[in-house]
C-alpha cells in the first residue's frame, strides 16, 4: 500500500502485485474494509489474486477505482450493526460485470451502467471479469447520508436499480466521476474542496432525475414526484430568507396541510429539512480556503440565516463545533452530532 500526495489530494493506493503472493488477498480485504466499507469477501477466481484500489479524497466525497478478479462481496446484518459509516455508494461499472442485490432488488451492471446502494442495509454482490480478461473494474463514489438532498426512505426507492449511463445526466455524472478518479493527484486542496461540492450537486441532480423517472402514473407515484420536486425547490432556494412552508406550497400549487403531510411521511419537518440543508451549505463554504476573507456572518446570511446567534447554536448542535472552529479545522471529518 502507498499514499501518493500529488499537488494536493491524498490518493491512497493498493496494488496487490507489490505484495508477497500469500498476503495479497488478506491485505486487499483489510484495506478495502478499512478504507471503503467493511465487507466480507470471497475470491472466486483461480490463481493469483491480482487487484488494485485507488481512493481519491475530495472532502465529503471519496472516489475509488477498483479492479479485481472474480470476487463475491457480502455486507451482512452483523457488519451493518458493528460498523456503519451511514453513507451512499454510487457504483459505476467500467469493465466486466457486477450483480448486486439490496432491498429485495437485484441489478446486473455491464460497462457504462451505474446504480446507488447504501451502507446501512445488507447487500450481496458478485463481480466477474469480461470473457478473456483477468479483472473487472468499477468506480465507487461514497458520501454521507447527511450530504444527500433527499432522505433515506426516498433514495431507497431506487437503490440497486440499474441505470444505463449512455445519455443525459447519468452520462454526465459518470464522465465526471471517471475524470475525478483519473486526475485526483493533480488537484490542489482548493480544487478538491470545490470538486467535492460540485460532485455532490451533480449526484443530487442525478438522484432527482432518477426518482422522477422511477414513478409511474399511479396517484402514489405522482405524490412521490411531488416530493422530489419539493426537495429540489428547497435546494435551489436555500439562500432566500423567505423560503418557508408557505412559499414551497405556493410554488407547487398545494396546500400547507398537504406539504406537511408529505414531509411527515418521510419522518421530517419542513423547517428541520430547510435548516439542515442550509447548515450543509454553510459548512461547505466555511471549509473553502477561497472564502476565508468572508465573515462567518456573511456566509450564514448567504444561505438564509438572519440571526447569527441562532445560526451558531444550530451549527454547533449539528456538527459538534462552532462555525469558527470549522473554518480553522476544515479537514476534520464531521457528521451529525459531531461524531467522527
Amino acid at each position: 500500500m502507498s499514499y501518493e500526495m500529488g499537488i494536493a489530494v491524498l490518493v491512497s493506493v493498493l496494488r496487490t502485485n507489490e505484495l508477497p503472493e500469500q498476503d495479497r488477498f488478506e491485505s486487499w480485504h483489510e484495506f478495502t474494509s478499512r478504507s471503503v466499507l467493511p465487507v466480507t469477501v470471497r475470491n472466486t477466481s483461480r490463481g493469483d489474486f491480482q487487484a488494485s484500489l485507488q481512493i481519491g479524497d475530495f472532502g465529503p466525497v471519496k472516489v475509488s477505482r477498483i479492479s479485481t478478479p472474480g470476487l463475491e462481496t457480502v455486507r451482512g446484518e452483523r457488519l451493518v450493526r458493528r460498523s456503519d459509516p451511514e453513507s451512499y455508494q454510487i457504483y459505476v461499472q467500467l469493465d466486466g460485470e457486477t450483480t448486486l442485490s439490496q432491498h429485495g432488488r437485484e441489478a446486473l451492471l455491464s460497462p457504462g451502467d451505474l446504480m446507488i446502494f447504501d451502507s446501512s442495509s445488507p447487500y450481496h454482490g458478485v463481480t466477474l471479469p469480461a470473457p478473456g480478461a483477468s479483472s473487472g473494474t468499477c468506480l465507487i463514489a461514497q458520501f454521507p447520508y447527511i450530504r444527500s438532498p433527499f432522505p433515506r426512505n426516498v433514495v431507497d426507492r431506487i437503490a440497486a436499480r440499474r441505470v444505463t449511463a449512455t445519455s443525459g445526466i447519468a452520462a454526465v455524472a459518470v464522465h465526471h466521476l471517471v475524470g475525478l478518479a483519473a486526475h485526483a493527484a493533480e488537484c490542489t486542496p482548493r480544487d478538491a474542496n470545490r470538486l467535492g461540492g460540485v460532485t455532490l450537486d451533480l449526484l443530487g441532480a442525478w438522484l432527482s432525475h432518477e426518482l422522477e423517472e422511477s414513478a409511474d402514473a399511479s396517484p402514489d407515484s405522482q405524490r412521490r414526484v411531488m416530493e422530489v420536486r419539493m426537495h429540489d425547490y428547497v435546494r435551489q432556494h436555500l439562500g432566500d430568507p423567505g423560503l418557508s412552508p408557505q412559499s414551497i406550497a405556493s410554488a407547487h400549487g398545494v396546500s400547507i396541510r398537504y406539504l406537511y403531510k408529505v414531509f411527515q411521511e418521510q419522518g421530517l419537518t419542513v423547517a428541520a429539512y430547510i435548516r439542515e440543508r442550509r447548515l450543509e451549505r454553510c459548512r461547505r463554504d466555511l471549509a473553502d480556503p477561497d472564502l476565508r476573507t468572508r465573515s462567518v456572518q456573511a456566509i450564514a446570511s448567504k444561505w438564509g440565516f438572519t440571526d447569527p446567534a441562532q445560526f451558531s447554536r444550530a451549527f454547533r448542535r449539528t456538527f459538534g463545533m462552532t462555525p469558527t472552529d470549522c473554518r480553522h479545522h476544515p479537514v476534520q471529518k464531521m457528521t451529525r452530532g459531531g461524531h467522527t
